[in-house]
């Protein structure tokens, strides 16, 4: 880092340590990108909500347009954003370069700061296909959505963990899966994802589709020991129309995370405000109604500095992975 850089990080920290509450003194020096996903996805929107934020704490942000967590990884550990929207996961399995990352560069300069919400690993099917679980899938015709994505990589390394591989996968855009189905061209649809799904409410709305997650404790244990950053879960009853039992499955915690290089009272202040800001945060984005600070107990990777002093104060636990290694 150069001395003129240095001069200006430490000038923003003085400036953000000497703020009135709820309130930061611009630097240009930490403007805030953050990279997001596509247009009016659940990403895209709760990035806006989150850009709120940021500016109650005095930053112009930029909600970057991505195609989501996997590149939101790479791009955040380059430098080319400050912050991004990035399933656990996928920062998990590039920190172990494994899995999306196998053999590629770990991206540790991935901080987390903020847990977000749950995706929810579930399907929907055709209803003369007869499939009630995950484990069902076997021999079937199955998409998880597109090629590439996170979620069509992890389903096809669960029903191979559970032992019930499909018989053939097809790449396709979410919305797209009620044609699909609708044609007979797939069995069922499968995603991980920010609950309900538009596709998935349309399939049973006008397909009479069912939706299933793992339903088995036994397959639960062996898609965790298989990826180990997912966590057993419930998917809500009445979360789709018809659906009056909750249903067991697996789920992926989404967070807010930033550059390591971010400025210390930069991410404290904006980790204090965001918690402090939920009514904002809900009211743009209905997902982060699940933002609470005690949820960090679920993030298994480094915190920000700035953040886990936050959570210090609070004294709010967090995970030994968790502390900060800077």
């Amino acid at each position: 880092m150069t001395t003129s850089r240095r001069s200006v990080l430490a000038g923003c920290a003085l400036a953000v340590a000497a703020l009135v509450p709820g309130r930061a003194a611009f630097c240009e020096e930490e403007r805030v990108s953050i990279g997001a996903g596509s247009v009016n996805g659940p990403f895209y929107v709760a990035a806006n909500a989150i850009g709120k934020v940021w500016k109650r704490v005095g930053r112009q942000p930029s909600v970057e347009i991505t195609p989501g967590s996997i590149h939101n990884s790479s791009l955040l550990h380059r430098g080319e954003v400050r912050t991004a929207l990035i399933s656990q996961g996928v920062v998990w399995e590039s920190w172990h370069s494994v899995g999306l990352f196998k053999r590629q560069e770990r991206h540790t300069k991935v901080r987390a700061a903020i847990p977000l919400y749950l995706s929810y690993m579930h399907g929907w099917s055709r209803p003369e296909a007869g499939i009630a679980a995950y484990r069902d899938l076997a021999g079937r015709t199955v998409c998880a959505g597109p090629s590439g994505s996170a979620s069509d990589a992890w389903v096809r390394r669960m029903v191979g963990a559970i032992g019930t591989p499909a018989k053939r996968y097809v790449t396709a855009s979410y919305a797209d899966t009620v044609g699909l189905l609708r044609g007979g061209t797939i069995d069922a649809a499968s995603a991980s994802g920010e609950v309900p799904m538009g596709p998935a409410t349309e399939a049973l709305t006008t397909l009479k589709a069912r939706i299933f997650g793992l339903r088995h404790p036994e397959d639960v244990e062996k898609t965790i020991a298989a990826m180990p950053f997912l966590q057993s879960a419930e998917l809500p009853a009445r979360t789709y129309p018809g659906q009056n039992e909750p249903i067991t499955t697996v789920a992926d915690w989404n967070a807010y995370f930033v550059n390591q290089d971010l400025n210390e009272e930069l991410v404290y202040a904006f980790t204090r405000t965001a918690f402090e800001s939920r009514d904002l945060l809900a009211s743009i984005s209905p997902a982060l109604r699940a933002v609470q600070p005690e949820h960090v107990r679920n993030i298994m990777l480094p915190l920000h500095r700035g953040a886990y002093r936050y959570y210090q104060e609070r004294g709010i636990p967090v995970a030994d992975t968790a502390k900060p290694i800077d």
